[in-house]
């Protein structure tokens, strides 16, 4: 409980040791092949959430506050672009170069990984992927601005797993995630991600 106390602690003050988000440099050289082989590429489908672990003390914090969530600490949606695949996510502008929902491409969003380790599932549910995708592109183009308050109440403003949990709501999927209580504000644990009744394993990566 002390280290979700010290996680809200950061992002409600924007007090860490961490430098703000930014792409690595490397990124820009980066290619499909270098991350996915072609196979798993063909395996990721729009719709499809994405996980990892990022490499700042703010994310070894997280992933410590949810020990069953298997070393991760931020998630996404997988949407198709003209560009290519990419990722709809939120960040809080305290740790990052801008404020809340913003779209990355899914080369970048691993790059930023920690040892480019992701983890990729599918709702099994029964979730219209047509929906979930337009419900996301939704958020994105409101730019809807990171939650500090951690308020599952009001989705005026998100944080990256209420994001998800958002989108797979209006996409028709029951409330299947797990809460974990910081004082009397319920916040969604990462460990909703790992439940393997839920969840459908598209791809672990660790390069």
């Amino acid at each position: 409980m002390l280290t979700l106390l010290l996680c809200f602690v950061c992002l409600l003050t924007g007090r860490t040791d961490s430098h703000p988000i930014a792409t690595p440099p490397s990124a820009r050289a980066l290619s499909p092949g270098a991350l996915f082989p072609r196979s798993e590429l063909a395996d990721i489908h729009p719709g499809d959430i994405i996980l990892r672990k990022g490499n700042t003390f703010l994310s070894d914090m997280i992933a410590r506050a949810f020990p069953q969530g298997q070393d991760l600490s931020h998630c996404g949606i997988i949407v198709d672009t003209p560009r290519g695949l990419s990722v709809i996510h939120t960040i809080s502008g305290r740790i990052s170069d801008r404020d809340g929902i913003r779209l990355t491409p899914l080369l970048e969003f691993v790059s930023e990984a920690q040892d480019l380790r992701v983890k990729i599932i599918r709702p099994k549910e029964n979730v219209n992927k047509d929906k979930l995708c337009a419900a996301a592109f939704r958020c994105l183009q409101a730019r809807i601005p990171f939650d500090h308050e951690f308020r599952l109440d009001d989705d005026k403003a998100l944080y990256c797993s209420e994001l998800v949990r958002k989108v797979m709501l209006e996409a028709g999927s029951p409330d299947i995630f797990r809460y974990k209580t910081f004082g009397s504000t319920p916040v969604i644990d990462m460990a909703s991600f790992a439940d393997t009744s839920a969840f459908l394993l598209v791809l672990p990566t660790q390069r």
